[in-house]
C-alpha cells in the first residue's frame, strides 16, 4: 500500500500479508471519508 502526496510516496505494510493490505486499505478508506465530512 503506497501514500503518495506531492513529491512524498510512503509505502505501508510491506510486512503485511495480502489479506492484511487489503484490510488496512479498507480502514484507511473509511477514516479518510470521515475526515473529508464537513463538520457543523
Amino acid at each position: 500500500l503506497t501514500l503518495k502526496g506531492g513529491s512524498r510516496e510512503v509505502e505501508l505494510g510491506a510486512f503485511l500479508t495480502p489479506q492484511e493490505r487489503v484490510a488496512l486499505k479498507e480502514e484507511l478508506d473509511q477514516e479518510l471519508r470521515f475526515l473529508a465530512v464537513p463538520k457543523s
